[in-house]
């Protein structure tokens, strides 16, 4: 197999896996950490959100990940509570806070018996 279709078959498998999460109500690990971070530390905007989970987690975040804010307000998770100073960087920016919606949890997936790393989730099903 060719590094293109090895690329292909990678960029399918990340969209079959976002579809399942977004139908299922369940969060991906950036959701949970901005959902539990503005639970944590009340209304943020982004800025803030982000540096509040660099500091709890001692996380490095990289790239755009702003969209997760508007797919989160799009669920009910967050909400735009109004329009603030930044703390971070001293720009009117929009203020988060948590909506109605609760997040759902991901099930635990089945570990391999002898290495203790989840199974791919093909394989976990199988298992269960």
């Amino acid at each position: 197999m060719s590094g293109a279709e090895m690329r292909q078959l990678g960029r399918a498998a990340a969209v079959e896996s976002y579809r399942l999460t977004r139908e299922s109500g369940q969060l991906s690990r950036m959701h949970r950490l901005i959902w539990d971070a503005i639970a944590a530390h009340g209304p943020m905007t982004g800025t803030e959100t982000y540096q509040a989970i660099e500091r709890d987690h001692d996380l490095a975040l990289h790239g755009n990940t702003r969209t997760r804010f508007g797919e989160m307000r799009d669920r009910g998770l967050l909400v735009e509570a109004g329009l603030r100073s930044c703390s971070v960087t001293g720009r009117r920016a929009i203020v988060w806070a948590l909506g109605e919606g609760e997040p759902v949890e991901r099930p635990e997936r089945p570990r391999c018996e002898a290495c203790g790393r989840p199974l791919p989730r093909a394989r976990a099903e199988e298992v269960v």
